[in-house]
Protein backbone atom coordinates (compact mmCIF):
# COMPACT_ATOMS: atom_id res chain seq x y z
CA UNK A 1 0.00 0.00 0.00
CA UNK A 2 0.84 3.68 0.03
CA UNK A 3 3.10 4.40 3.01
CA UNK A 4 2.18 1.48 5.29
CA UNK A 5 2.06 2.60 8.90
CA UNK A 6 0.42 0.42 11.55
CA UNK A 7 -0.48 -3.27 11.56
CA UNK A 8 -2.57 -5.72 13.56
CA UNK A 9 -2.86 -9.48 13.30
CA UNK A 10 -5.86 -11.76 13.67
CA UNK A 11 -5.85 -13.99 16.77
CA UNK A 12 -5.26 -17.07 14.57
CA UNK A 13 -2.21 -15.30 13.09
CA UNK A 14 -3.45 -15.92 9.55
CA UNK A 15 -4.00 -12.33 8.42
CA UNK A 16 -2.27 -9.00 8.98
CA UNK A 17 -4.14 -5.74 8.40
CA UNK A 18 -1.94 -2.76 7.45
CA UNK A 19 -3.00 0.91 7.37
CA UNK A 20 -1.80 2.61 4.18
CA UNK A 21 -1.49 6.12 5.57
CA UNK A 22 -0.17 7.96 2.54
CA UNK A 23 2.39 10.71 2.74
CA UNK A 24 2.29 14.46 2.30
CA UNK A 25 -0.33 15.57 -0.22
CA UNK A 26 -1.36 12.02 -1.05
CA UNK A 27 -4.83 11.03 0.01
CA UNK A 28 -4.54 7.35 0.82
CA UNK A 29 -7.61 5.59 2.08
CA UNK A 30 -6.91 1.88 2.17
CA UNK A 31 -6.09 -0.96 4.52
CA UNK A 32 -4.37 -4.05 3.12
CA UNK A 33 -5.25 -7.53 4.36
CA UNK A 34 -2.24 -9.80 3.88
CA UNK A 35 -1.91 -13.57 4.31
CA UNK A 36 0.85 -14.45 6.77
CA UNK A 37 1.48 -17.81 5.10
CA UNK A 38 1.71 -16.68 1.45
CA UNK A 39 2.38 -12.94 1.91
CA UNK A 40 -0.25 -12.35 -0.78
CA UNK A 41 -2.59 -9.39 -0.51
CA UNK A 42 -6.03 -10.84 0.21
CA UNK A 43 -7.88 -7.53 -0.11
CA UNK A 44 -7.37 -3.82 -0.40
CA UNK A 45 -10.12 -2.28 1.70
CA UNK A 46 -11.34 1.28 1.18
CA UNK A 47 -11.69 3.25 4.43
CA UNK A 48 -11.68 6.96 5.34
CA UNK A 49 -8.82 9.28 4.35
CA UNK A 50 -5.56 8.97 6.26
CA UNK A 51 -5.88 5.56 7.93
CA UNK A 52 -3.35 5.58 10.73
CA UNK A 53 -3.73 3.29 13.74
CA UNK A 54 -5.56 -0.02 14.05
CA UNK A 55 -6.93 -2.20 16.81
CA UNK A 56 -8.31 -5.73 16.60
CA UNK A 57 -11.46 -6.54 18.55
CA UNK A 58 -10.89 -9.12 21.30
CA UNK A 59 -13.08 -11.62 19.40
CA UNK A 60 -10.94 -11.12 16.30
CA UNK A 61 -13.95 -10.35 14.13
CA UNK A 62 -13.47 -6.60 13.60
CA UNK A 63 -10.64 -4.17 12.97
CA UNK A 64 -11.14 -0.54 13.98
CA UNK A 65 -9.16 2.01 11.96
CA UNK A 66 -8.50 5.65 12.86
CA UNK A 67 -9.01 7.75 9.73
CA UNK A 68 -6.93 10.74 10.80
CA UNK A 69 -7.76 12.95 7.81
CA UNK A 70 -11.52 12.35 7.82
CA UNK A 71 -12.45 12.40 11.52
CA UNK A 72 -13.88 8.91 11.52
CA UNK A 73 -13.31 5.30 12.53
CA UNK A 74 -13.71 2.54 9.97
CA UNK A 75 -14.93 -0.84 11.12
CA UNK A 76 -13.69 -3.75 9.02
CA UNK A 77 -15.36 -7.16 9.09
CA UNK A 78 -12.45 -9.61 9.29
CA UNK A 79 -14.34 -12.51 7.68
CA UNK A 80 -15.73 -10.45 4.81
CA UNK A 81 -12.56 -8.35 4.37
CA UNK A 82 -14.54 -5.14 3.89
CA UNK A 83 -15.53 -1.98 5.72
CA UNK A 84 -18.96 -2.55 7.23
CA UNK A 85 -19.48 0.83 8.86
CA UNK A 86 -17.82 4.17 9.41
CA UNK A 87 -18.24 5.94 12.74
CA UNK A 88 -18.48 9.71 12.40
CA UNK A 89 -16.24 11.63 14.81
CA UNK A 90 -16.71 15.06 13.22
CA UNK A 91 -16.71 16.66 16.69
CA UNK A 92 -12.96 16.01 16.82
CA UNK A 93 -10.69 18.94 16.09
CA UNK A 94 -7.86 16.78 14.69
CA UNK A 95 -7.83 13.05 14.38
CA UNK A 96 -8.52 10.42 15.46
CA UNK A 97 -5.01 9.11 15.94
CA UNK A 98 -4.33 6.64 18.77
CA UNK A 99 -6.84 3.86 19.43
CA UNK A 100 -7.57 1.17 22.02
CA UNK A 101 -10.47 -1.22 22.66
CA UNK A 102 -11.95 -2.60 25.87
CA UNK A 103 -11.48 -6.29 26.71
CA UNK A 104 -15.18 -6.95 26.00
CA UNK A 105 -14.96 -5.16 22.63
CA UNK A 106 -17.81 -2.79 23.48
CA UNK A 107 -15.86 0.45 23.90
CA UNK A 108 -13.30 2.09 21.64
CA UNK A 109 -11.03 4.94 22.78
CA UNK A 110 -9.50 7.42 20.31
CA UNK A 111 -7.28 10.49 20.70
CA UNK A 112 -8.01 14.01 19.46
CA UNK A 113 -4.63 15.76 19.36
CA UNK A 114 -5.93 19.29 18.78
CA UNK A 115 -8.53 19.41 21.55
CA UNK A 116 -6.48 17.40 24.08
CA UNK A 117 -9.20 14.80 24.56
CA UNK A 118 -9.87 11.09 24.40
CA UNK A 119 -13.20 10.18 22.82
CA UNK A 120 -15.04 7.20 24.29
CA UNK A 121 -17.10 5.44 21.62
CA UNK A 122 -19.74 2.72 21.83
CA UNK A 123 -18.32 0.19 19.36
CA UNK A 124 -21.68 -1.31 18.41
CA UNK A 125 -23.84 1.81 18.31
CA UNK A 126 -21.10 3.93 16.72
CA UNK A 127 -21.76 6.87 19.01
CA UNK A 128 -19.52 8.94 21.24
CA UNK A 129 -20.72 8.70 24.82
CA UNK A 130 -18.05 10.76 26.55
CA UNK A 131 -14.89 12.79 26.12
CA UNK A 132 -12.12 13.05 28.69
CA UNK A 133 -9.74 16.02 28.83
CA UNK A 134 -6.12 14.82 28.96
CA UNK A 135 -2.55 16.07 28.59
CA UNK A 136 -1.54 18.24 25.63
CA UNK A 137 -1.41 16.59 22.18
CA UNK A 138 -2.52 13.06 23.15
CA UNK A 139 -1.21 10.57 20.61
CA UNK A 140 -1.15 6.91 21.61
CA UNK A 141 -3.22 4.76 23.94
CA UNK A 142 -2.64 1.58 25.95
CA UNK A 143 -5.31 -0.15 27.99
CA UNK A 144 -4.46 -2.28 31.01
CA UNK A 145 -5.28 -6.01 30.60
CA UNK A 146 -8.22 -5.70 33.03
CA UNK A 147 -9.57 -2.76 31.01
CA UNK A 148 -9.75 -0.47 34.03
CA UNK A 149 -6.88 1.93 33.28
CA UNK A 150 -6.22 3.78 30.03
CA UNK A 151 -2.74 5.25 29.52
CA UNK A 152 -2.39 8.22 27.18
CA UNK A 153 0.97 9.39 25.81
CA UNK A 154 1.41 12.91 24.47
CA UNK A 155 3.44 14.28 21.56
CA UNK A 156 4.71 16.96 23.94
CA UNK A 157 5.83 14.35 26.46
CA UNK A 158 4.24 12.78 29.48
CA UNK A 159 1.69 10.11 30.23
CA UNK A 160 -1.84 10.66 31.46
CA UNK A 161 -3.94 8.04 33.23
CA UNK A 162 -7.71 7.62 32.89
CA UNK A 163 -9.76 5.57 35.34
CA UNK A 164 -12.08 3.79 32.90
CA UNK A 165 -14.80 3.18 35.51
CA UNK A 166 -15.24 6.86 36.36
CA UNK A 167 -14.05 8.05 32.93
CA UNK A 168 -11.83 10.59 34.66
CA UNK A 169 -8.14 11.24 34.90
Amino acid sequence: GDTPHAAVMTPDQETIFVANTGFGGQKSRTVSAISTSTHATLATINVGFGPLDLVMSPAGDRVFVTNSDSRSLSVIDVGALREVTRINLSAMADGPFGIAISPDGKTVYATDIESDQVFIVDADAGTTHNRVAVLASPRSLALSPDGMTLYVSGFDGGIDVIDVGSQRR
